[in-house]
Order: structure tokens, then sequence, then C-alpha cells
């Protein structure tokens, strides 16, 4: 599901760990040569309770380079191609090397990195006891992406905030609804269907509206229920966090119109839980089919057949999660140029934190816990901000993981000024970040060490850890055992050339010799962590 449509965000029932969709290669670009592996035939992964720092100096080993290395803040290194000494582990656990590409610099396109003085590489028979970490599948979420729309590059964005149709909210009322995931007929922008809706609650912060063809007592119990969660819980949760919602809306009305329909997932046909469309932001324009039927409504659309108790945790971390878009979206857009809007990689991570501030996190919903273990299952395959060339074509895991780190470290105030910049993308959270004394780049570099060294070494200051966040360990829906690592020796591996990746390898050394060496043939900031 990679189509975009414009103006749309919509949020699917998606386990990117599932399986369900074939695996992306680990190594996009060239094939490696014969003294390369790719990364993917090297795939393992250390059980947790085989891994002991030793807190007096595991994160204060030094790199010391054949060749010059430059050292960053604290104690990462920008690495040149060459080759570096690296301390010999204690134990016969081996080290880590934290590798990461917040940024490319220098010339070549991939890297190839090996190491003299470790254990080979593990084949398909490797006798060392350490486990695949491919997540479990799970199957009940079903399969899809999330997508986010835009308009094409240099398009048009809705108009800045104004007043559209001064209308209030009648006891009946008929939406146009977008199916997504169904493709559009001839002419038109998306597949939509008019679905006549009845008013069934009104809160402080909300009217819910309800299918009018859904007359069971039961779906109009939940549909209330949703309405009071949502002005109790999930309004309050993402307005403190990312600032207000409109008020008045476009239609001067200041509630939030929640539209519950099953057209939503066409029925069920589609994975879709939610959606916001920045089209209704517009007035309607019967030359533009992307907003000729626009609702001129502050309204989220939510899919019916998810309305059930069980499934509250994950419908409710949607409406959440498309919710933000909307504060986001009405905060941000009237500050930027025509044709311009945030990118998607930072707009979804935004909104997937959302549904963590408003309590439902990789231990309570299952569809959250689905992409962080996705992204643990193969880290090195995922960037931060390349979502079209990850699995399954998005970044939730990743994105989710960065936010909840950044605030964790600097503290949640940056949120809302993400939400209403006048920058998008890197320059936007490079902008909250050097004001906190941080930067982009040395931010990405440091989680990356906090993603492998989470629940291993207590690191107080918060540079090198998560604070608030456990990593590892059991959840209602599994376990988590951080990224997966990958075992690297004198074969060597073949790195792609991608920015906005975190790699963990593990190295054990060769009994016969001293002290491992790493080559590379590439730039790379790198650190060692030696247990």
């Amino acid at each position: 599901m990679r189509d975009l449509h414009p103006f749309l965000s919509l949020f699917v029932a998606a386990a990117t760990a599932a399986g369900c969709t074939p695996p992306v290669a680990a190594t996009a670009g060239p094939t490696p040569g014969p003294s390369a592996v790719a990364i993917a035939r090297a795939q393992v992964a250390i059980p947790t309770a085989r891994v002991r720092l030793d807190p007096a100096g595991a994160l204060d080993h030094a790199i010391s380079p054949t060749t010059a290395a430059d050292r960053l803040g604290g104690r990462l290194f920008q690495f040149g191609p060459g080759a570096y000494r690296l301390p010999r582990p204690t134990g016969a656990n081996g080290l880590y090397l934290v590798l990461a590409t917040p940024e490319l610099t220098g010339p070549g396109t991939d890297l190839e990195l090996s190491v003299d003085g470790a254990a080979a590489n593990p084949t398909d028979g490797d006798p060392i006891a350490l486990r695949s970490r491919e997540a479990a599948p799970l199957p009940e979420l079903g399969c899809g992406a999330a997508l986010i729309a835009r308009p094409p590059a240099g398009g048009p964005l809705p108009p800045a905030r104004r007043v559209l149709a001064a209308r209030g909210a009648a006891d009946k009322e008929t939406f146009a609804v977008i199916r997504p995931g169904l493709p559009a007929p001839a002419g038109e922008a998306y597949d939509e269907v008019e679905v006549p809706t009845r008013r069934i609650f009104t809160g402080e912060f909300c009217h819910v509206y309800l299918d009018a063809l859904i007359t069971a007592p039961a779906a109009e119990a939940e549909a209330r229920t949703l309405g009071e969660a949502f002005d109790r819980d999930l309004y309050p949760a993402v307005t403190g966090a990312f600032g207000a919602a409109p008020d008045p809306g476009v239609d001067e009305e200041r509630r939030i119109f929640l539209v519950v329909t099953p057209q939503v997932s066409a029925e069920g046909r589609t994975g879709t839980l939610a959606y916001f469309a920045r089209r209704d932001q517009a007035a309607p324009d019967p030359a533009r089919p992307s907003t000729r039927r626009s609702n001129q409504r502050d309204a989220l659309f939510i899919d019916a057949r998810t309305l059930t108790q069980e499934r509250r945790p994950d419908l409710y971390a949607a409406v959440a999660h498309e919710f933000q878009h909307l504060v986001h979206f009405t905060r941000q857009a009237p500050r930027l140029s025509p044709g311009t809007s945030e990118e998607l990689w930072l707009e979804e991570a935004l909104a997937t934190y959302a549904s963590h501030v408003a309590g439902y996190t990789f231990k309570t919903s299952r569809t959250m816990y689905g992409h962080v273990a996705g992204f643990f299952a193969r880290a090195y395959n995922y960037s931060l901000t390349d979502w079209p060339g990850n699995p399954y074509g998005n970044g939730y895991g990743p994105g989710y993981m960065f936010i909840a780190y950044l605030v964790d470290r600097f503290g949640d105030e940056f949120l809302a000024e993400c939400a209403g910049a006048s920058e998008v993308g890197k320059a936007n959270l490079d902008a909250r970040l050097r004001a906190r004394g941080s930067s982009y780049p040395e931010a990405f570099a440091d989680w990356a060490v906090a993603l492998v060294n989470d629940g291993m070494y207590d690191d107080p200051s918060g540079r090198f850890a998560y604070k608030t966040l456990e990593l590892r360990g059991d959840t209602p829906f599994g376990r988590l055992d951080g990224p997966a690592a990958i075992r690297l020796g004198p074969t060597g591996a073949h790195i792609p050339r991608r920015a906005d990746v975190a790699y963990l390898f593990h190295v054990r050394p060769d009994p016969a010799l001293i002290e491992p060496t790493v080559r590379a043939t590439g730039t790379f900031q790198g650190m060692a962590i030696v247990p």
C-alpha cells in the first residue's frame, strides 16, 4: 500500500513484524563482492541475560585508531576510511560496535566493514548459542502500512486557517467518506461514498456521529464510550503535548467530529482504523477532484468494525494518532509557504508518539507493539527518514522510538514547538535540539547507542539510555530484547549507503588474537560498547 492520496492521513492496523509481505532485502544497492557478506546472512542476537556491562567503564572505552578518528561530542567518533583498533573485551561474550549514519559525508556509495582478530562471521550452522531475532508473527493484526498522503511536490495546500462554512452540528449529517486502499474511479481522487449518520453523543470536545445503518445498542454504547474517552483522555493528552486544537473550527464549531462507519475500512476489505483528511480543511472546488467533496469539518473518520471493547487499545491509539495529525496540520500549515508540508517521517513519528502520550504504548496496544517489534527484529533495514525504502513502506517503529528518546532526554516541551514550527523535517528537529544544546546528527548518533545500551548499562545522564522506557522485557504481546545484532567478523559486511540508520554489530574475539581491528572503506559514526 504505497499509493499516496492527496491531503489524506490514515492509520492502518499493521504488524511490521508479521511477515505478511516478503522481507525487504537487507542490502539495497550494489551486490556485495566476494569479500563481503550481506547483513541478512549475519543476523543474530545476544540474549539479554548474557550481556552485563561493567558500570565502571563500559561507555568510556576509547577506540584507538591506527588512522585518525575525529572525536565528536561525548564518546562518539567520526570515522573515515581506514583501520581502527578496538579494546579487547575481558569476557568471552564479545563487544558491540554501534554505527550510525545520521548524515552521509565523504565520497563513495556503500561501506564495507570487517574486523580482524574476530571469530568468523556465522554460517547457517553457527554453533554459538545465539538465537534468531526475527520477530514472531502477529497474524491477528493483518497487513498493510499506515499511509499519509500529501499533495504532489510543489502542489497546493489548503489555505491558511479560516471559517469555510458557519454551520452548527445537526442531529443528522451526511459525510463524504473516503475508502482508503480502494482504487479511485476514473476522474476522481479517491474511492468515496456518501454516508448518512446520526449524532449519538456530544461532549465537551467532540460530537460522535454513527453510520445510520448501524442500530445495534451495543455499537451505539461503544460509540458513546469512544466519545467519553476522547473528551476525558485523548483530547487533553494530545493537545497538552502538541498544542491547542483549532477553536473555532473551519465551520465555527469548536468540537471535533468523530464519524464512525464501516466504510472507513471499506467494510473490512482494508485494514484502515481511522483517518484524517486535509481536504476537509479546504473549500469545495468542483474543478479539483481532491477537494470537490470537502466536508468542511474538523473531522476524524473511524472504522466501526473495530469499535469493540476488545479492540479499544488499538482503535483509541489510532484516534489519538489521527487527532495529532489534525492538530499538527492546523497549527503548522499557516506558517509554511504554499506547496510546503511537514515531511512524512517526522509527521508520522510525532503522531505515533501521540498514541503513547494518550496511554497506548507498546505495552498496552498490540499495534504499537508490532511497530516496535518489527523495527527491533531488523533495525538495520530501517531508516528513520526513508519511509519508502523501509520494510512494508513505513517507519513507525524507529520514529516512535526516536521521539520517545528525545522526550526522555530533553523533556516534552519541544513536541508543541515541532507541531507549530516554520521549518520541516530535519531542520524542524535540528532547530529545537540546538536550542537545547544538541543537534539532529548528534542526537541521532546518541540514540543509536541508547537503543543498544538500554537495559544493559545504567546511564543517569540519559544520553546513552532511556530514562523512563524499558526496551527489554516481557509485554502482554511478546518479549522485547532491543534491536537485533549482526555478527561481524573478518569476512565483513556490506552496508548500503543509506542515511539515518542505526546499526548494531556484535564482535566475538578470536581467542588466538589479542586485539580486534575494524576496517572500513567509508565514513561513519561509531562507538564501542565493551562488556
